[in-house]
């Protein structure tokens, strides 16, 4: 399945110029950690955090190895692509046996918009990634026989699962509250929270990018403030 997902999205990679703004924005910020910091991700001179730093590794490494092209600049989300195939795929093998496994990487590589963003230089394609080999460390029964299906609608189970959305629901904003007054108190009231953060972003978008900004923090503690 991951050679037919390269067959199908590798050909033709850098025909196409990059997007502006799109991709040359992350593209530009790739070629300046050539000339500067391998690590802390800069645009125009000013760093960068707004993303999770990998997809800017993994190009610059590209740039050094084969240039300033657009082919170079679009291999780390096909890279991101194929990895996401091959764990949806594996996840799929474990869960629902061979056949179900090779179906459920087709399904996902017959997604539009993830063939599009499988030859577009943005960081979707690696999150798809991250998240799917993230699944396998879940599952470790082997392959099991799918239940057989039942259509018919058990109400008794909705209620439940309504009620348990909606605490949840509860809870996160009592979080997101209680999180913006320790933030309120720690940065001053001078700073304001960021309004694309949501109410549930800032929580969720530290979580999966402490990792990133964590490795960039060594070069200054600037991005303390630029993110809060």
């Amino acid at each position: 399945m991951v050679g037919l997902a390269a067959v199908l999205l590798a050909p033709g990679l850098g025909r196409a110029p990059l997007d502006d703004p799109g991709e040359g924005q992350h593209a530009e910020i790739a070629r300046e950690m050539l000339g500067g910091s391998r690590i802390t991700p800069r645009l125009n001179g000013v760093r960068y955090f707004d993303k999770p730093p990998l997809l800017y590794w993994l190009t610059a490494a590209s740039f050094h190895q084969w240039g300033l092209t657009e082919g170079a600049a679009r291999l780390a989300p096909l890279l991101g692509a194929l990895l996401a195939v091959a764990g949806t795929t594996l996840l799929g093998v474990r869960l629902l046996g061979l056949g179900g496994g090779l179906l459920a990487g087709a399904a996902l590589l017959s997604c539009a918009l993830f063939a599009a963003f499988a030859r577009y230089l943005r960081p979707e394609t690696l999150f798809v990634a991250a998240i799917q080999w993230g699944l396998l460390r879940g599952p470790r029964n082997g392959p099991r026989t799918p239940p057989v299906a039942d259509n018919r609608i058990r109400i008794r189970w909705v209620v439940p699962g309504v009620r348990i959305s909606l605490r949840l629901w509860a809870v996160r904003r009592w979080a997101s509250r209680r999180l913006r007054r320790i933030c309120w108190g720690w940065w001053g009231r001078s700073r304001r929270w960021p309004s694309h953060c949501g109410s549930w972003g800032g929580c969720d978008r530290y979580a999966h990018g402490c990792p990133g900004w964590g490795s960039c923090s060594w070069s200054g503690w600037g991005w303390v403030g630029t993110w809060w």
